[in-house]
């Protein structure tokens, strides 16, 4: 019976190790943080007295574009991970050299 703790031990050194880990915790923080910016960034923008002002459209615009830049960085860094080769090519590998008795 595998542990817990070896289960994730395993999957962090499939996936590159703490470093990797490490960042992409890192950046789903970050993104979260920029996205929750962005909410209470239109939060201000809707009580404020004066609605015309280009200010809050160029600082929502500056949010949403650390919120996609991150997004994209976290989307490469992720499609570079050793995990999702390894983990669907043995997915694949198994389920299309199954036993017919398994279906």
């Amino acid at each position: 019976m595998i542990s817990e703790y070896t289960a994730f031990k395993q999957y962090i050194e499939l996936n590159g190790g703490c470093h990797f880990t490490g960042i992409s915790i890192a950046y789903v923080v970050l993104l979260a943080i920029s996205t929750a910016m962005g909410f209470i960034w239109l939060n201000f923008w809707s009580c404020a007295v004066d609605e015309h002002d280009n200010y809050f459209v160029y600082i929502f615009l500056l949010i949403t574009i650390v919120c996609t830049t991150l997004l994209i960085m976290m989307a490469q860094i992720l499609h570079q991970s050793k995990i999702f080769t390894t983990v669907h090519s043995d997915m694949i590998r198994s389920l299309l050299y199954a036993p017919l008795s398994y279906f």
